[in-house]
């Protein structure tokens, strides 16, 4: 108690017009819920931040408790229903006051110069949108969650060195293609300009539709080692969800018509069925994370999920090349420029189904 009386404390001298806001979306989030803000409250720039909590029609009582120990020094928004994250992010940039927005999971939890850490770089140079944090394991801080992300010829996105122990390999600050919605920041008005997250993708790959939407537009992402957060895995949907799959593998469809070159979505197929079959061989032999969603599920479960999430897509394919015709239109780089961005930071096919 008395910890969370001095984090009230210090928060109740903000400014009344913060540097960032800071928007959690909390569905069921427990005591990990708890354990995120009491980091929050823990920064060195609280004084310049304000925190958005938006609750996605909790029903394990995580909003209440929320209410009762920070209540009154976070803005509380509800929702009646589960808007999933993109939804959820969006309610909460209505109510940000912030220059910068500071998104994190309710399942994460952030050093103390976290904040401070990602807002530098941004304060530097107008021509970074977006920076992104050291995600490591929560349960096991040695391993890396997300250091950035690539992408694949097919709009999957893989992050950068998952799962592999932390040596230091990636402790220089670099560029990357766009920031893991997991704990980044992102520029207030360039989030604004581009419309926010794609509400249609509910969850996963919604980070990718922003940062590219950023990127089109010129913006740059720094990956920030100073900036640690230690991360729970999939903690809202299980780390081997179907549901999931279905979300994962509906919405990089959708990236792809959105944002990649005429060539590779032709090709896309081709190498949509190397990824699935080098998958089948990795699952056989329980390696990479095929291997480990085959220990839950089995390979029928998952064809079907799939197709279930192939037909989705196809449902929404008019309306995602109407997206990529105002998408193009507005740009700010070249075809050439744009191509060249997306094979600097390609996913080979070995990441995509052996890592």
């Amino acid at each position: 108690m008395l910890r969370t009386l001095a984090f009230r404390q210090q928060y109740k001298n903000r400014p009344q017009q913060p540097l960032a806001s800071v928007i959690i979306v909390n569905y069921n989030g427990g005591n990990m819920v708890i354990e995120t803000l009491e980091s929050v409250f823990a920064q060195t720039l609280i004084h310049k931040l304000e925190i958005i909590i938006v609750d996605n029609a909790s029903d394990d009582g995580s909003i209440n408790t929320i209410e009762v120990k920070f209540g009154c020094f976070v803005i509380i928004v509800y929702s009646k229903i589960n808007l999933g994250f993109t939804g959820g992010n969006n309610l909460g940039f209505k109510c940000a006051s912030g220059k910068y927005l500071l998104l994190l999971n309710n399942d994460a939890v952030v050093e103390p110069t976290w904040a401070e850490e990602l807002l530098r770089p941004m304060e530097l140079a107008s021509d970074v949108g977006m920076c992104t944090s050291k995600i490591l394991c929560y349960q096991d801080k040695k391993i890396i969650d997300n250091v950035g992300h690539k992408i694949y010829v097919d709009g999957l996105n893989r992050s950068r060195g998952h799962l592999e122990i932390d040596n230091g390999q990636y402790d220089q600050t670099e560029e990357v293609l766009f920031a893991s919605g997991c704990a980044a920041a992102y520029r207030y008005d360039a989030v604004m300009v581009s419309g926010g997250f794609h509400e249609a993708f509910f969850a996963y790959g919604d980070d990718a539709d922003l940062g590219l939407k950023l990127r089109l537009v010129g913006f740059r992402c720094l990956y920030i080692p100073t900036a640690k957060v230690y991360h729970r895995q999939s903690a809202s949907t299980g780390p081997f969800s179907l549901q999931k799959l279905l979300w994962i593998e509906r919405n990089r469809v959708w990236v792809m018509l959105r944002f990649l070159p005429v060539r590779w979505i032709i090709v896309s197929p081709i190498y949509t069925f190397l990824r699935l079959f080098l998958s089948w061989l990795a699952g056989l032999n329980r390696t990479g994370v095929a291997g480990r969603l085959t220990k839950h599920h089995s390979t029928l479960s998952i064809g079907f999920v799939l197709l279930k999430a192939w037909l989705a897509a196809v449902w929404q394919i008019p309306k995602m090349m109407k997206e990529r015709h105002s998408l193009m239109a507005n740009r700010k780089v070249t075809p050439k420029e744009w191509h060249a961005t997306l094979n600097r930071f390609r996913a080979s096919i070995y990441e995509m189904s052996f890592k």
